[in-house]
C-alpha cells in the first residue's frame, strides 16, 4: 500500500525544512532580470504559503522570492501533469505527473522526489499513488492545504524516475467537469522546483470528450 496520508500541517513544516534555496548543481544563476515569470506569480496567488516555503522562506518580502523563482523557471526540465475523470464517477480525479529525461543529461537515472498539484478543486480523499497505472507504490507521503474553492496536494519523500509518471486517483469536490485548471510543481534531480500550468482539458472516460484543447 502507498503511504499517502492526510498530514495536515506536518507536510508544509517538513517542506520548509527540506527544500534548498538554490540547488547545488543546478547551474549558475542567470543575470538578474526585471521580468517576472508568470508561473511564479500564479504560484504565489494560488498558494502563498507554499510559494514562500519554496523560495527564500526567510526573506521579508516577495520581491527576492519572485526573482529567484524566475531564474529557476528559466532552466526548467521537461515535466508536466495531466488530468482525467470518469463521467460515471465525477467525484474522482485521476492525475499523472512526471518528467522526461533532461536533454542535457539523457541518461540521467534520477527523478522527481517531491511534487505539488494546485487545482480549482478540493481534495477530500487520497487514494494510492503508483508508478504507472496499477504499478508499484511511489512511496510518497501526501497532505492537503485547503483554500476556498481550491486546494494544494503536496507529496514528499517519494520517487518518480525520469521517463515515468506517478498516477493517483483522489476524491474531489465539486464534481469533475471540463474546467479543471491549475498548476503543478515538481522538485527535480537538480533540487530546484519547476512550475507548470495544468490548463488543458481533462481526458474523459465513459462519456463525451471535453470540447476544449486536449492532450
Amino acid at each position: 500500500m502507498s503511504r499517502r496520508l492526510c498530514l495536515g500541517l506536518a507536510v508544509p513544516i517538513a517542506l520548509a525544512v527540506a527544500l534548498p534555496l538554490w540547488a547545488p548543481g543546478a547551474g549558475a544563476a542567470p543575470a538578474r532580470s526585471a521580468v517576472v515569470s508568470p508561473l511564479c506569480t500564479k504560484l504565489r496567488t494560488a498558494d502563498p504559503i507554499f510559494f514562500r516555503q519554496l523560495f527564500l522562506p526567510r526573506a521579508t518580502s516577495d520581491g527576492p522570492r519572485l526573482r529567484l523563482c524566475t531564474r529557476v523557471q528559466s532552466q526548467r526540465e521537461r515535466c508536466g501533469a495531466i488530468t482525467q475523470f470518469d463521467a460515471a464517477a465525477r467525484d474522482r480525479l485521476t492525475f499523472a505527473i512526471g518528467c522526461q529525461p533532461p536533454v542535457s543529461r539523457p541518461r540521467a537515472a534520477a527523478g522527481v522526489t517531491q511534487f505539488a498539484l494546485l487545482l480549482n478543486r478540493t481534495f477530500t480523499g487520497l487514494g494510492p499513488l503508483t508508478i504507472g497505472p496499477g504499478g508499484p507504490p511511489a512511496g510518497f507521503r501526501c497532505g492537503v492545504r485547503r483554500y476556498s474553492g481550491r486546494s494544494t496536494l503536496i507529496c514528499i519523500h517519494g520517487f518518480i524516475p525520469y521517463g515515468k509518471r506517478a498516477v493517483g486517483e483522489d476524491q474531489v469536490s465539486p464534481a469533475m467537469t471540463c474546467n479543471v485548471r491549475g498548476l503543478a510543481a515538481v522538485r527535480t534531480a537538480t533540487g530546484a522546483w519547476d512550475i507548470y500550468t495544468v490548463s488543458r482539458a481533462p481526458r474523459v472516460t465513459n462519456g463525451t470528450a471535453c470540447p476544449l484543447p486536449h492532450y
